[in-house]
This record gives structure tokens, sequence and C-alpha cells, in this order.
């Protein structure tokens, strides 16, 4: 089984349910497979839980909620987690947001074999080295 850490940007892409969207589609069969074991975090829950439950968006919510229910494995948001966070902004130094760092240190700590993102290959989470980054944008 593979150790994949989601992105909070693959399951708003999968949430759209859109089947004309490439990526949603991607994200979709990411999310549905058998052969990955899911590692997560509270900020991913941060990230895309408020904006479906303040929008009355309930089906959204109900997609996020089932896939936080398939996560084998959570990262605990502790000190450790932020201090590797911190060092992945300063050894990239290439813009790497804070929450992104916090992905990226989460997936480190997950010992994840691959974060997976729907960002642009351009943006700096991409160009992370410390971790196997994929995404979805081709």
């Amino acid at each position: 089984m593979k150790r994949t850490y989601i992105d909070s940007c693959v399951l708003i892409a999968a949430a759209r349910l859109d089947n004309r969207d490439q990526i949603c589609q991607e994200a979709l069969k990411i999310l549905a497979s058998a052969e990955r074991y899911f590692i997560s975090s509270y900020y991913v829950k941060f990230e895309v839980l408020p904006h479906a439950i303040r929008n009355k968006n309930n089906l959204e919510a109900e997609f996020y909620e089932t896939f936080f229910d398939s996560v084998h494995e959570w990262v605990e948001p502790n000190q450790q987690l932020l201090e590797c966070a911190y060092n992945e902004i300063i050894k990239n130094n290439n813009g790497l947001s804070g929450i992104d760092a916090i992905h990226v240190a989460a997936a480190l700590i997950g010992k994840a074999d691959e974060l997976i993102t729907a960002e642009k290959k351009e943006k700096p989470i991409c160009q992370v080295k410390s971790i196997k980054v994929i995404t979805l944008r081709k």
C-alpha cells in the first residue's frame, strides 16, 4: 500500500463531483484507491470543513467527513510538526506558504511515500525536494 498524504486542494477538487473536470476525476480515482494508506492532519480538516459548513453545503461536508473517516493515520498537531514545517520553509526558501509547509511536514512525519496536490507545477509546494510531490495538474 502506498502511504499517501492528500493536500486539501485535492479534496476540494474531488468534492465538486464534476464528470467534465479532469482534476476532479483524477482526485476521485486517487481517493477511491484501495491501494492507498491515507495519512492526514487536522490542518486539512481546518482548511476544508469550515467553508462547507458555513455555506451549509451538507453534501460537500459529508464528502470530506467520508474521506476523513477513511484516513488510516493522523499526524499530531504538535511542536515537532511546526518545527519541521518551519525548517521546510527555511530549507526551500522559495515562497512555500506556512500551511503548505505544515502539509509537507505532516507528510514527512507520517512517513508518506508521496504528497498529492492539485497545485500548479510551478507553485512552491511542487518544488519541495524532501518528499515526492505529485500534482494532478498536467
